[in-house]
């Protein structure tokens, strides 16, 4: 009998959750990811001859892969395991599809094979389990890259309309109540009566997993938007027609609205309703705000972390590994608990996170999930490694508008957090607004203070002691100057520039205290301190502006 190490992955992730419309095909596309390795795992814990090491097996969310040692006398159950595996994979899609179409055809089931690709890999730990570790990454590395290449429409690929959510196969599903769609179909498409799908739309089997998926309601962006303005019982009771609170805004034309959303409900109680929790916000002065917040936050060199390289001499990498799927499960539960009270959490698998939050909780909610993974994984862990490393977090933070593609805002936020991540020593944040006049604001800094510091400037705007002129002004006169580090007349220049600046920006008939512009001004200037680029400062001062704004301050 022989200890093996061994890899089980599932393919491909980013691009199954990114193709969405709603936050719903968003959700259910990270549940089935993550219910396809719970299902493995729920089948490894039956193996008496198996030991699970990495994830940590209560995770809400489980990532795409799974590392565990396996105890066999020879190769051929290795082998015969991970087809196994690989298997029950496809086995759990085909059930899926079934319960969501309740129709199985080889067709559809075909183009799931040809999309979700299983990896495994395995190698005897014939030395340390370093050692195993270290050759078992790199095989199953490569294995990775080998694609493996299915081709459709009997060696000829897929022909005809695509899909309307991906894009890349054919559709083949399409709304029962729409006549012109099916003359541009294969065949092959079928039509379905649900009010998940639009009229508009025909989509693939693939997309459709996620569309028409039986999981847990998911909030719309604009219900999100709106967290902290709607009470419980409007939201149930919007809920209860099945309409989603975008109706609320002006903008939108409910007639077109329910025409384009397929909803089966009455016009006139639609606007009824509309009417009712308008009244009522503006009776109330509440705003219904159209801009949401996107987090997306991952563990700094988790590959390094994972490799030993930052344990101290003597520790033992399995133990560490343990021990490290543990922190991160906590982290994680800890992380959707602090989303969940001010939006809602789509995946939190431990060092990764992905949540939607309120637009006026999104800076505590940052300090809150930064301060969380320092307590649980950093501190916790810190026993482990060497004197001078650390385990950190960077994170993409975007705020959009509700009517912006969420596709687009995906992907805005995953290029924001790998901008965090190019950044000398990571453990950063980088946070872009995505202005529904196209306008695009971002910056990017280390963790630290800052956010405390950015609150301080955005509560002194929204009491209405001071205006924003300043922000603006001083961006005026500074962003084309030359900040020479080995001349300090522009840091005084622009300190005595902002303090002024400062001064004329009190609001008039508002008493402001010589002690309240002089605390104004320090945190500015301490601000300042903290970029390297005055392009990522003022795009800071841009972004406490816009929030001013949005979030209503009082003028």
């Amino acid at each position: 009998m022989a200890d093996y190490l061994m890899i089980f992955s599932i393919s491909p992730v980013q691009s199954f959750i990114a193709s969405s419309r709603k936050t719903q095909d968003l959700y259910n596309g990270s549940k089935i990811l993550s219910n396809m390795i719970r299902s493995q795992l729920d089948f490894l814990h039956k193996k008496d001859s198996v030991e699970i090491v990495f994830p940590n097996s209560e995770n809400q969310s489980l990532p795409n892969r799974l590392m565990f040692k396996v105890n066999s006398k020879d190769d051929s159950f290795i082998t015969e395991l991970g087809n196994k595996m690989e298997k029950n994979s496809h086995s759990y899609l085909y059930k899926l599809s079934f319960d969501a179409l309740k129709k199985s055809d080889k067709i559809l089931l075909a183009q799931i094979d040809s999309f979700f690709q299983c990896h495994w890999s395995a190698v005897e730990i014939k030395d340390t389990y370093e050692s195993a570790y270290s050759e078992l990454e790199r095989k199953h590395a490569g294995i990775k890259k080998i694609g493996i290449f299915k081709q459709l429409g009997n060696g000829k690929g897929e022909q005809g309309r695509k899909c309307s959510l991906c894009g890349e196969h054919n559709a083949l599903i399409f709304n029962k109540s729409t006549n012109r769609i099916p003359n541009f179909l294969s065949e092959n498409a079928f039509p379905i009566n649900s009010n998940l799908l639009k009229k508009s739309e025909s989509i693939c089997s693939i997309c459709a997993l996620k569309r028409f998926s039986n999981t847990l309601s998911f909030p719309s962006v604009s219900e999100i938007a709106m967290k902290k303005s709607l009470l419980t019982e409007e939201i149930q009771q919007l809920k209860s027609m099945n309409i989603d609170p975008e109706i609320l805004y002006q903008e939108t034309d409910i007639e077109k609205y329910l025409e384009s959303e397929n909803k089966q409900v009455s016009l006139g109680n639609v606007k009824k309703v509309r009417n009712e929790i308008n009244n009522r916000c503006k009776n109330e002065g509440v705003k219904l705000p159209k801009y949401y917040a996107l987090i997306m936050y991952d563990g700094d060199s988790i590959g390094k972390l994972l490799s030993g390289a930052k344990l101290k001499e003597g520790e033992n990498l399995q133990n560490f590994h343990i021990a490290l799927a543990k922190s991160l499960s906590i982290n994680a539960k800890e992380s959707s608990k602090i989303v969940d009270k001010v939006g809602k959490s789509v995946y939190a698998g431990g060092d990764d996170f992905l949540g939607f939050c309120s637009l006026d909780s999104l800076l505590p909610t940052l300090t809150q999930l930064n301060n969380t993974f320092e307590e649980k994984v950093n501190k916790e862990l810190k026993s482990y490694l060497k004197p001078s490393s650390e385990i950190t977090m960077s994170a993409g933070i975007v705020i959009a508008h509700y009517k912006t593609p969420l596709h687009i805002v995906l992907n805005w936020a995953r290029n924001m957090e790998g901008i965090s991540k190019d950044i000398k020593g990571k453990n950063s944040v980088t946070l872009a607004v995505l202005k529904h006049s196209g306008d695009i604001q971002k910056t990017t800094w280390q963790w630290g203070n800052l956010i405390g510091k950015m609150n301080f400037v955005l509560e002194q705007l929204k009491i209405g002691n001071f205006s924003t002129n300043f922000i603006y002004t001083l961006e005026k006169e500074f962003k084309n100057l030359n900040n020479d580090k080995e001349n300090d007349s522009y840091d005084r220049q622009f300190a005595t520039e902002i303090k002024r600046l400062i001064k004329r920006s009190v609001i008039e008939n508002k008493s402001v205290s010589q002690e309240n512009m002089d605390k104004l001004y320090e945190v500015c200037l301490d601000l300042k301190s903290n970029f390297e680029s005055s392009e990522d400062y003022f795009g800071l001062m841009r972004i406490i502006a816009f929030l001013d704004r949005e979030l209503g301050g009082e003028k």
